[in-house]
């Protein structure tokens, strides 16, 4: 699995002090490589616990090179790409991880933009298609009862 580049290190660091004024309790993160080690350097920023939830990895597909952001968004926009995970299963355990995590106090989580956006689309709080196109690496939105909010510096 790959790293997380010295870039990307710099990068998460640098989130991680943005998000210092965010009251965040506790991270929860996907145990895929790159996103546990974003976790964890934000941990260090904010001083909180990090717990791994499988539920919170990507969308489950086969490795494409080849028009992988075409692919993106024809699934985000509802159509069946062959061999990728159903989106309702990505939505109904990204769910099941919020349902469990949430109530335990303000948290972060750190995940991947394709399980995100399918998530962020079947509650109506973005057009999954446009989120996932206007993600930054690393990210970071806080949901509120008005909608999204981003809270990435801009680099």
């Amino acid at each position: 699995m790959w790293s997380l580049s010295p870039q990307g290190r710099i990068e998460s660091r640098r989130l991680g002090e943005s998000l210092t004024s965010q009251n965040v309790q506790r991270i929860f993160t996907s145990s895929e490589k790159k996103a546990h080690e974003t976790a964890l350097i934000i941990s260090e920023e904010l001083d909180v616990e990090v717990v791994v939830d499988e539920r919170l990895r990507e969308v489950d597909r086969p490795w494409i090179h080849q028009r992988f952001s075409n692919a993106v968004i024809e699934y985000l926009r509802g159509v069946s790409v062959d061999g990728w995970e159903p989106a309702s299963q990505v939505i109904e355990r990204f769910t099941a991880a919020l349902t469990d995590h949430l109530p335990k106090g303000p948290s972060a989580i750190v995940t991947h933009g394709t399980a995100l956006s399918c998530f962020l689309g079947s509650r109506a709080l973005a057009k999954a298609d446009t989120f996932w196109e206007n993600l930054v690496m690393p990210d970071a939105w806080r949901l509120t009862r008005d909608g999204l909010v981003r809270l990435s510096y801009q680099s």
